[in-house]
């Protein structure tokens, strides 16, 4: 079994098995024909209960020529953007990215940013926007930049759970090379909240 089919399984079964002993904030699995992630995210000391975390997420993609995979390792903060303006949220974060993309390995020390608005109307309702990207000075081995963005529309069918629809696409420019594609297309994805 290759090993990186291993580091998915073990992340997998840590988001599964973690929250039982120290209180996860989320675990989030979204898919598609080709692709699946996991993302763990745990409550930071600081910032406030539910307005900062650290997350551990794992991704992979069967691509045409050679799998692809990522591992990511991020912080972030995020808050109501004010009394103005209910149910709009902001958000910022700094996030590693570590992928093994057409045969090259590539890492990227990224910064981003993230909105979220859920209508008080109808406030299980909501669609959220984020992007991370890092220029050539913090993207190492292969790389030359990296760029990460998505959007979703969901629906919290409980107050544990969502459920959601979103696209996603990630890049990483190759030194000497053409661009590679992480992964891209369209996933429905669970979020579970503890």
């Amino acid at each position: 079994m290759d090993w990186r089919k291993k580091v998915l399984g073990l992340t997998l079964s840590l988001g599964f098995g973690f929250p039982a002993v120290t209180s996860a904030q989320s675990l989030d699995i979204n898919l598609n024909d080709d692709t699946v992630q996991g993302v763990l995210a745990l409550p930071l000391p600081w910032g406030g209960f539910g307005r900062s975390s650290w997350d551990l997420g794992v991704l992979y993609h069967e691509a045409e020529r050679d799998d692809n995979w990522l591992f990511t390792l991020g912080a972030q903060v995020q808050g109501a953007a004010g009394a103005d303006a209910p149910g709009l949220e902001f958000g910022a974060g700094l996030k590693l990215f570590v992928a093994d993309v057409n045969q090259k390995d590539v890492a990227a020390a990224t910064l981003g940013i993230g909105v979220r608005y859920a209508p008080p109307a109808f406030s299980r309702f909501y669609g959220s926007l984020s992007g991370y990207y890092a220029p050539d000075i913090v993207t190492f081995n292969d790389g030359e930049d990296f760029f990460a963005g998505d959007f979703r529309f969901g629906y919290e069918i409980l107050p544990e759970a969502e459920l959601y629809l979103g696209y996603r696409n990630i890049e990483a420019g190759i030194k000497n090379g053409q661009d590679a594609t992480v992964a891209e297309g369209w996933l429905v994805g669970m979020k579970i909240l503890f």
